[in-house]
């Protein structure tokens, strides 16, 4: 295996295209070296264990797809999956590329502005100073209009942990835009069993404090929405809160209520189904101050043009 210098020299194997229709051919990468056997570095649920079957289905959805979606779709799998390996590579070595690629206001953007270098292992509930080992992984299939998906599992000590990397090609370069410690749709959506006391104690209540002061929305929805649907979700409302904060729309809306309309928007739109009076009543705040601070806000994120997806 090749080996990296610092405090980790992990170990990796690859399923090139797995999920995407890639070559799965084990390309030799900086860290980490090709798959050792036949189906490893498939994503976890795959049909790597039915070789045939798996090849049917391949050769079925080539027949019905134009030729020019196929070429791309096996150029994106391609990517993704190297992309997928470097990710972890820069982590563990502290590179930079990761966050000055991410949008500005990114749920990455907003982890590594959260915790620093280490901000995408605190994505996952990787304990600090603990470093990822080994990891499999595979890119999803492109979904026109969505960000592109790689997922896995990243062995960091001697736990292992789901992840997916949500990502675009920007300037001809991939860009991952969120780090989630769970598989999600094409849109982005997770279900509601993926969140809060689930998904584990470090990504709920115990999560480690941020490195850096929040201002009175995000200190709210810290406090109180971290132990109910967990730091993903948090991170999601801290990264639309990041392109609102300053909008003259906002001026004088209570804290409590931007956070609770926060929570209730950017939940609904994950995918969760919370009732926003239940929301209003976790924050303290009446369901009327809830919906005033809802429009505002979807005002002052107009201007931004259509949702990301």
């Amino acid at each position: 295996a090749a080996s990296a210098p610092g405090p980790a020299a992990p170990s990796r194997a690859t399923g090139q295209g797995a999920g995407a229709g890639g070559r799965g051919d084990g390309e030799q990468l900086a860290l980490f070296p090709p798959p050792s056997s036949r189906g490893r570095g498939r994503r976890p649920g795959s049909l790597g264990t039915v070789p045939a079957l798996e090849m049917l289905i391949a050769l079925a959805e080539r027949l019905q797809e134009p030729e020019e979606y196929h070429r791309w779709r096996d150029r994106i799998g391609r990517v993704g999956d190297r992309m997928g390996v470097e990710f972890w590579e820069a982590v563990i070595t502290r590179a930079a590329w990761p966050r000055k690629r991410a949008g500005a206001h990114s749920p990455l953007r907003v982890l590594y502005h959260l915790y620093g270098a280490e901000g995408p292992l605190r994505g996952l509930g990787v304990p600090p100073g603990v470093l990822p080992v080994d990891v499999r992984l595979g890119t999803d299939a492109p979904a026109p209009g969505f960000l592109n998906r790689t997922s896995g599992v990243l062995r960091a000590g001697s736990e292992e942990y789901e992840f997916t990397l949500r990502w675009q090609l920007t300037a001809g370069r991939p860009a991952v835009e969120e780090v989630l410690p769970f598989a999600v749709t094409a849109a982005g959506t997770f279900a509601a069993s993926a969140a809060g006391a689930t998904a584990g104690p470090a990504l709920g209540a115990a999560a480690p404090p941020p490195r850096t002061e929040l201002d009175p929305v995000g200190a709210c929805l810290w406090g109180t929405e971290l132990p109910r649907t967990g730091l993903p979700l948090v991170v999601r409302c801290l990264a639309t809160w990041g392109r609102a904060a300053n909008a003259p729309a906002l001026a004088g809306q209570p804290p409590a209520a931007l956070a609770a309309a926060l929570a209730s928007w950017v939940g609904s739109r994950a995918g969760l189904r919370r009732p926003r009076a239940a929301v209003a009543a976790d924050y303290g705040v009446g369901l009327s101050q809830v919906s005033s601070a809802t429009r505002h806000l979807q005002e002052a994120l107009q201007p931004a043009g259509p949702r990301a997806r």
